[in-house]
C-alpha cells in the first residue's frame, strides 16, 4: 500500500476487513428478516395444524407449528406441511413466505415487527459502508495529514 507503515496497512485492511464482514452479516440477516416483513420470498397460505414449545438456546423458548398449505378457497393444497415460527393456535390461516434457506417464516403483521425486520439489515448496510468508507478515507488523506 501506498506511503503506508505497517500498522497503518493494518489499520486499513482491518477496516476492508470489518467492512466485508458487515456486508456478509446485512446478507444473511436480510435473508433472515425480509421474508417476515412480507418483501422477500414466495408467499403462500397456510393453516396452522398444531404448535410446540421448544427450548431455544440461553434459556428462551420459542413455538414451532405446523402448517398445511391451502389454495384460494380454504382447500388444503399441495401435500406436505411446513414448519413455522409462530406465536398463534391450531386452525389459523397465516401467510407464509419462503426464505433463501427453504424454510419458511410467518409474515409480520405488526408494524413494530415489520419496522425492525427492514431496520436491521439497513442499520447493517450502514456499518458496513461506515467501515469501508473510513477505510477509504484513509487511503485518499495524504500522508503528512494521518
Amino acid at each position: 500500500m501506498r506511503g503506508l507503515n505497517r500498522r497503518q496497512a493494518s489499520e486499513v485492511a482491518g477496516l476492508f476487513l470489518g467492512g466485508l464482514v458487515m456486508l456478509v452479516l446485512t446478507v444473511y440477516t436480510a435473508g433472515r428478516t425480509l421474508p417476515a416483513a412480507g418483501i422477500l420470498g414466495e408467499e403462500i397460505r397456510a393453516r396452522v395444524l398444531h404448535c410446540e414449545t421448544k427450548g431455544g438456546g440461553r434459556g428462551g423458548t420459542y413455538t414451532e407449528c405446523a402448517a398445511q398449505r391451502v389454495g384460494d378457497g380454504g382447500a388444503e393444497a399441495s401435500p406436505g406441511a411446513v414448519k413455522v415460527r409462530y406465536e398463534g393456535a391450531a386452525g389459523d390461516v397465516i401467510a407464509v413466505r419462503s426464505t433463501p434457506w427453504g424454510s419458511y417464516a410467518a409474515v409480520r403483521t405488526d408494524l413494530p415487527g415489520r419496522a425492525v425486520a427492514l431496520a436491521a439489515p439497513l442499520f447493517l448496510l450502514m456499518f458496513a459502508a461506515f467501515l469501508t468508507g473510513g477505510g477509504v478515507f484513509y487511503l485518499r488523506t495524504p500522508p503528512n495529514r494521518r
